[in-house]
């Protein structure tokens, strides 16, 4: 018997900074053909995908063969059924010092210091008539207003202007909330156009996840919200601590009709079929990782 002493587990947590690796982005596309507004919903848990793709055949039935003889007509898009949690106890504890605009706003042009100052400028963006767009967060925090003192007043702060300063620990309640609800709002335009500029369709979502998904343009067809009962509610805002979210999604592969690079705007969301695997080694669009849109 030996009378070594076994050493301790290593109790070292690693963070595995899931929501950098793991997110969907919403980009919305307006009829002027100007640049999308991109906003971005990372996920904090793990998410589960469940792929699927069908191919279509037509089978020739000659007589008198004990078979048939299939034509490969082409196959359908790929569909990814992709399921997540917000838990908001969890985001609480891991973003204590998030900032609601951080997750909202990401564009395609400029520093991440000029499309700071562009979001929350409350001028008109540069290039743009007078009155149609100030800067990209104002009317949405106008929007919010009424929102925000409905959550104080929840938070027994009623009185309070939304500029006001409240304690720290109140003002991150209600800036998680904010940013929880910011997602789920997210989700719910996901199968949406506009509704005063009809021509407008809704969000392309592009689906990341580690290795195997990267930057995958894909339209909602279908989204479900749950809430998991055993988890429980906020009592001041009966908002439920755990929030199930499953998205249908269907990969839409367009680019400018080419010959598929990835890593390449635009060139990454050609169609690509067996000969991009067998070149590439993928057929991933990979302009979020290689210095595209992010």
């Amino acid at each position: 018997m030996s009378l070594t002493a076994s050493r301790p587990k290593s109790k070292i947590i690693l963070n595995r900074v899931i929501e950098d690796k793991s997110y969907i982005k919403f980009y919305f596309f307006r009829a002027d053909n100007s640049t999308p507004m991109i906003f971005l919903l990372p996920f904090f848990s793990n998410a589960v995908i469940e792929e699927s793709q069908t191919a279509s055949y037509s089978k020739i039935r000659p007589i008198g063969r004990a078979g048939t003889i299939p034509t490969y007509l082409g196959a359908d898009n790929r569909k990814l059924r992709l399921s997540f949690d917000l838990i908001v106890p969890h985001i609480q504890a891991e973003g204590k010092n998030l900032n609601l605009y951080t997750f909202q706003y990401k564009s395609t042009f400029g520093s991440k210091e000029e499309d700071k100052a562009r979001f929350t400028s409350r001028e008109p963006i540069p290039g743009q008539t007078e009155g149609s767009n100030k800067g990209g967060a104002y009317k949405l925090r106008q929007s919010w207003l009424h929102a925000k003192r409905h959550y104080l007043k929840l938070f027994n702060l009623d009185g309070f202007t939304p500029n006001q300063e409240i304690s720290i620990a109140k003002r991150s309640d209600l800036q998680i909330y904010d940013i929880v609800m910011w997602w789920v709002n997210l989700v719910r335009s996901s199968v949406i156009n506009n509704a005063e500029k009809s021509l407008e369709p809704p969000p392309l979502i592009r689906l990341s996840h580690g290795i195997m998904y990267n930057d995958i343009p894909c339209i909602c067809t279908d989204y479900r919200i749950d809430n998991d009962e055993n988890a429980g509610y906020d009592l001041k805002t009966f908002f439920p601590r755990k929030l199930k979210i499953k998205m249908d999604l269907e990969e839409i592969r367009i680019g400018n009709f080419g010959k598929y690079y990835p890593g390449l705007e635009t060139f990454g969301d050609n169609l690509a079929g067996w000969e991009a695997i067998i070149e590439h080694g993928t057929k991933d669009p990979y302009v979020d990782i290689l210095g595209g849109y992010r």
